[in-house]
């Protein structure tokens, strides 16, 4: 079990340890109908050097699953969070790579919706020093905010009407009102996070290093868009001529859709590849 950090207070009501003579633990719960500590007016704003501000919900204390898109705007969005004091990184007092650790406890309508836990390592020292700069910070966010809006337009704009397509047998013009064809693509559309989830922050760096990896990150989202497209294609439940017109149609859309939306980033084609193609 990690040892606890001397900044930890713990208020807990409902549960006590205790260890006999013998050395045996066991636990005892105590009921009670009022707060150890009335502070529910601070929302969480308790002055813990340990704890983000969400400045954008009337200054209450970070309280959300750390997902990479909530991460990214903790620890570099200067006008949406303030971060905790022991976040910062100090050069000449802490010579070792600085790792940022999410640990949540997140609080739901009477009811605890789960702990979460999730690092992020800064592993250069130029790292760092975006990190610890505010203008390379600022850099950061934006940086963050435009691959979030591209993970958004790969979901929105490249797998779903592909996905819908797929469902709705190939159609001439996709049906976006479809509640049943539109729940069958959102299981789909749900797993993008999850492939993201280790790599955004790795993506992140490199194109704040350099500008031409912003590709990298552009082609891996389109190699995520291809794996769900080809899982999603194997559950279709189409059969016959009817399946083969749907996936043709659906691919095409999905090639098409990716270099619409993405045509800004793309490095455009030479008259050597396509001649070899």
């Amino acid at each position: 079990m990690d040892k606890l950090d001397p900044w930890f207070i713990e208020v807990c009501r409902r549960v006590r340890l205790y260890r006999n003579d013998a050395g045996m633990i066991s636990a005892r719960t105590v009921g009670s109908k009022a707060a150890r500590i009335a502070a529910s007016n601070l929302k969480g704003k308790v002055g813990d050097p340990w704890i983000p501000i969400d400045l954008g919900n009337d200054s209450a204390a970070y309280n959300k699953t750390p997902r990479y898109d909530v991460m990214s705007k903790v620890l570099f969005d200067r006008g949406g969070f303030l971060r905790p004091l022991l976040l910062d990184w100090h050069k000449e007092i802490d010579p070792d790579v600085m790792t940022a650790r999410f640990d949540v406890l997140v609080r739901g309508q009477g009811v605890t919706e789960g702990f979460h836990r999730r690092e992020m390592a800064f592993e250069e020292e130029q790292h760092l020093f975006y990190f610890q700069s505010a203008s390379e910070r600022d850099r950061l966010a934006a940086l963050s905010q435009e691959m979030l809006e591209t993970v958004s337009a790969l979901r929105n704009k490249v797998l779903k009407p592909a996905l819908l397509t797929l469902i709705q047998e190939g159609p001439a013009k996709v049906d976006y009102g479809d509640k049943t064809a539109g729940a069958w693509a959102d299981q789909w559309l749900k797993p993008i996070d999850g492939e993201i989830e280790p790599v955004f922050f790795e993506h992140l760096f490199a194109w704040a290093d350099d500008d031409a990896n912003k590709m990298k990150w552009i082609e891996f989202l389109g190699t995520t868009a291809s794996v769900l497209f080809e899982r999603a294609q194997h559950a279709l439940p189409v059969t016959g001529h009817r399946r083969i017109k749907a996936i043709a149609i659906a691919d095409s859309r999905l090639g098409a859709g990716f270099r619409r939306t993405f045509d800004g980033y793309l490095r455009p084609i030479t008259e050597k590849e396509v001649v070899n193609g």
